[in-house]
């Protein structure tokens, strides 16, 4: 326990609970797009009087078949991938799969290769398996291969990557990176995190890693940037060898994950038109992206940043003058708050970088944000602070 960190991003929920502060920091989905009326009608269904009980019954612990069928198909439809649903585990956010991941496959001090910098939640949970980690730096095509091929050389029992809309930086690997990581993995499985795959608003859709290497590759999905997170459903496709370890891990987790959760969801998914349904996601969050890419060249025409293509984040870099974490004290006294670099690091690396969440705030709001966060970045370089109790409320 003394070598876990706690979530930064949950440490300052505080600091954006006040009233008139700008998070660009939480990676939430806008509530406006949580089809509220569609499951309070799968509710209903799934606690009807013919299938209440059922409904309100233990349930095997890989998860709904229902379920787990509407998800292979979901992947025959976008990539004409055919999964065994079979294969298909159903979890308590893909969070979980990580956990369960972890148990199977590490011992303390096995080496764990990751992206550099990567999903803070993944280094939390894994973390608990006392990993050593080896980092790979980002490039062209989305990752560095040469890295790559010298982190996974001996076979290391794990690698985490996220290819599409990365977080924190918002990158993705092309198709020449993936196939060349698929054919890197020799003995070492691939946790490939795939949340953000369906929030593509530029572009064409590109295949996951796990068709193209499925023996060594477990794909974690999630219905929380699609859905709702409070569902706390995601699922992972595992090779066969695997299966029966990991649903062993996940009876002595939790017998099975919600089963009310997982019937609301069978309903729902049955009447709800999924693919409008994300049409309006992608409308909503393109404008916000677009929006934070006008405002950043606008007014910090000094800050890198990345050029996502979908997904929840943008990554942007501070002149070599600034540290994160200083701008982000003179950022919280002006009430606009973002997740410094280091967070996403387990090697203290990103102290220039921020990553900055576009889904949850209001484009007109966005501008505003961004304006206050380059007054904190003039603030800080030139050292005329600003007391937290003079914009309170601005």
């Amino acid at each position: 326990m003394d070598q876990i960190r706690p979530s930064f991003i949950r440490e300052i929920l505080a600091v954006t609970a006040r009233p008139g502060v700008i998070s660009f920091a939480g990676g939430l989905p806008h509530p406006d797009t949580f089809p509220r009326d569609a499951i309070a009608t799968a509710a209903t269904r799934a606690l009807s009087e013919a299938e209440g009980r059922r409904t309100l019954q233990y349930t095997e612990t890989q998860g709904d078949g229902e379920l787990r069928a509407w998800i292979a198909g979901r992947y025959r439809t976008r990539f004409g991938w055919d999964v065994d649903p079979d294969l298909v585990i159903v979890v308590n956010g893909s969070q979980q799969a990580l956990d369960l991941v972890g148990k199977v496959l590490l011992d303390p001090g096995a080496d764990v290769v990751i992206e550099e910098p990567t999903y803070l939640g993944a280094l939390q949970g894994l973390a608990f398996h006392e990993p050593v980690w080896r980092s790979v730096a980002a490039a062209t095509g989305g990752l560095d291969l040469g890295e790559a091929a010298d982190a996974l050389r001996g076979g290391p029992p794990l690698m985490y990557a996220i290819p599409t809309f990365q977080n924190p930086t918002g990158r993705s690997y092309d198709d020449a990176t993936r196939d060349a990581v698929a054919g890197l993995l020799e003995s070492t499985v691939l946790v490939e995190d795939d949340p953000y795959g369906e929030l593509r608003y530029r572009g064409d859709d590109l295949r996951p890693i796990a068709p193209r290497r499925p023996e060594l590759t477990v794909l974690m999905g999630s219905f929380s940037k699609t859905v709702a997170p409070g569902l706390r459903l995601g699922w992972m496709v595992v090779p066969p060898w695997l299966r029966e370890p990991l649903l062993i891990a996940k009876q002595a987790a939790d017998l099975h994950s919600n089963h009310l959760s997982q019937r609301v969801l069978v309903h729902l998914l049955a009447e709800l038109d999924f693919d409008a349904h994300l049409t309006t996601i992608r409308a909503r969050y393109r404008a916000g992206l677009e929006a934070m890419e006008a405002a950043i060249d606008a007014a910090l025409p000094e800050v890198e940043r990345s050029r996502p293509d979908g997904g929840m984040f943008l990554w942007a870099t501070l002149p070599a003058d600034l540290t994160a974490r200083a701008v982000l004290e003179e950022a919280m006294a002006r009430d606009v708050v973002f997740v410094p670099g280091d967070a996403f690091s387990p090697i203290g690396g990103s102290e220039r970088s921020i990553r900055l969440s576009f889904c949850t705030v209001d484009p007109a709001a966005i501008e505003d944000g961004v304006a206050r966060l380059a007054e904190a970045i003039e603030a800080t370089r030139s050292g005329n602070s600003s007391s937290p109790a003079s914009t309170t409320g601005r």
